[in-house]
């Protein structure tokens, strides 16, 4: 993406590993939203099922509106059951 020009504030991506909770999720996207990023944007969390109640979490920033103009690619390496 950046090879094709993509503004760099226009990419987020992180690893969930260092987080635990749902609230943690939030609060990054948050911020980076707010601080960084109010546009268009790219955001990959990574690892995503070591967070508690993930899809919560990414359910209530698309019902606030946090993904707005944004792609959002989810990866994770474990299985739900």
């Amino acid at each position: 993406m950046l090879e094709e020009g993509v503004n760099p504030n226009s990419i987020l991506f992180f690893s969930c590993d260092a987080l635990s909770r749902k609230e943690e999720l939030i609060s990054l996207i948050n911020e980076y939203r707010m601080l960084v990023n109010k546009e268009k944007a790219y955001i990959f969390p990574d690892e995503i099922t070591s967070v508690s109640d993930w899809n919560t979490a990414l359910l209530h920033l698309f019902n606030a509106d946090y993904f707005s103009n944004s792609l959002v690619y989810v990866t994770g390496s474990s299985l739900l059951t």
